[in-house]
């Protein structure tokens, strides 16, 4: 299979990710007891990556320690964020939004990593802060996002920026595959501990959401970043990235027709397709 085909496979994998996440999220009663369920249930399907990736760990010092438990903290929040991001906040409108996290990364990365600096990539920044601009400017009385959603959606793209930072540092050192199960299985733990979860409230989300349709929204997750490493071994990382993560064009339309969600819809599509751009740029 080449790697312009499984580029877009990952890249369908992910907008029906973002779209069936949003649909679950709605129907959630407790978005953290979900993010218990859901981030276990990946974790367990993220042992499958070791048949893709069998990179074991390499030597781990203290430095790489301290490293690997600062990002997997971070995974860890942005898995107990996550489902109330999108329950509180459109599919439509969090595919462009969440754009904004890469943006952070990369100005970290260019400060502590010391990553080059280019025209194209602060064409491809001011791109997505422009289509930021775009969805939140004028909104009169009906505004895109509640304040709620708003907040959640800071602290995810916060996290975000940082948990990507501390991959570049991290994932090296563990390999994909241990560091996608721990990732997870700290999401979940954070989830379901912090308070306890009460058991009545994992029962209600199991039955609002059945277990086959968890194991199904976590392998759409899975199979998306699965299928991506997968194009990195047979072409460069820049080839790939632009195509597998142009989700947000895609996301909004397909929201459109399955969600129901109408409102500033060629506003999100134009910011959608700015975004686009500006991914192309930042590679």
């Amino acid at each position: 299979m080449s790697w312009l085909t499984l580029s877009l496979l990952s890249l369908l994998s992910f907008v029906l990710y973002d779209v069936a996440s949003r649909f679950v999220a709605t129907r959630s009663e407790s978005p953290r007891a979900f993010a218990t369920i859901y981030n276990a249930v990946v974790a367990i399907l993220s042992f499958s990556i070791f048949f893709l990736d069998p990179t074991p760990p390499g030597a781990i010092t203290p430095q790489i320690l301290l490293l690997t438990l600062l990002g997997l903290v971070l995974w860890g929040i942005n898995g107990r964020l996550e489902y109330f991001v999108k329950k509180h906040v459109e599919a439509s409108t969090f595919a462009i939004v969440a754009k904004v996290a890469p943006v952070g990364t990369f100005f970290l990365a260019l400060i502590y990593l010391h990553e080059s600096l280019s025209i194209n990539k602060l064409l491809g920044v001011t791109l997505i802060i422009l289509a930021n601009v775009l969805i939140f400017v004028n909104q009169g009385k009906r505004a895109i996002l509640t304040p709620e959603g708003l907040r959640y959606t800071v602290m995810i793209c916060s996290v975000l920026s940082f948990a990507w930072f501390f991959d570049a540092l991290n994932v090296p050192a563990l390999g994909v595959a241990t560091f996608s199960v721990l990732s997870f299985a700290i999401g979940s733990l954070i989830s379901g501990l912090f308070p306890t979860v009460s058991l009545s409230d994992i029962k209600r989300e199991l039955a609002l959401t059945p277990l086959w349709q968890i194991i199904f929204l976590g392998s759409l997750n899975l199979s998306g970043y699965t299928l991506m490493l997968k194009a990195f071994t047979l072409t460069e990382a820049s080839n790939v990235i632009p195509i597998a993560t142009a989700t947000a064009p895609f996301v909004v339309l397909l929201s459109f027709f399955l969600l129901g969600e109408k409102d500033f819809l060629l506003r999100k599509f134009i910011a959608a397709l700015i975004t686009l751009g500006g991914i192309y740029l930042m590679r």
